[in-house]
């Protein structure tokens, strides 16, 4: 009869207890970076901010975005040639990063905003690579990773793979 009445006052009062929600666990590893790019994402030099957005710990968002420099493509060998045009390049992407501790495959899309004259402002294109990623901030991570533009490509460089180094914070 003792545990009888013990289960209904628990059941009972049960209603009444209130659920704490937890402290968000700190991040860990850096969320923030800082890169540098040579060639890729329409760009033969650019500077990026990336931002980590984590799903789990083996399941990571990257949002990215930069500011860049390119030239038009020109093969001269012979005789006086003519200045290459420059555009300022403003790359950008959402990629998910998949794996373990430090080593990711990342799939995503990437597009790049090309100002200057040209026949194609807007490049879009699919991102497969593979990053390494810093566990403490102040490290740097390396980024590796290859793209292919979804329509015809204008009159810039635009390689198919690039490279990029930046600071973790």
């Amino acid at each position: 009869m003792k545990k009888l009445i013990v289960v209904i006052f628990v059941l009972a009062f049960s209603g009444l207890s209130f659920a704490q929600t937890p402290e968000k666990a700190k991040p860990d590893r850096p969320l923030n970076s800082i890169n540098l790019n040579f060639i890729g994402d329409a760009s033969i030099i650019s500077l990026h901010y990336d931002r980590l957005h984590p799903v789990s710990p083996s399941v990571l968002i990257s949002t990215k975005i930069g500011m860049g420099y390119n030239e038009d493509f020109q093969l001269c060998i012979f005789g006086p040639c003519a200045p290459p045009k420059s555009y300022v390049t403003f790359p950008h992407h959402v990629t998910a990063n998949l794996g373990k501790k430090k080593h990711f495959l990342e799939v995503g899309m990437g597009g790049t905003i090309i100002a200057g004259d040209t026949d194609r402002p807007y490049m879009l294109y699919p991102i497969l690579g593979y990053r390494f990623l810093p566990l403490n901030s102040g490290n740097l991570n390396f980024r590796i990773f290859g793209q292919y533009p979804l329509q015809e490509e204008g009159d810039y460089l635009f390689a198919e793979v690039g490279i990029s180094v930046g600071y973790c914070f």
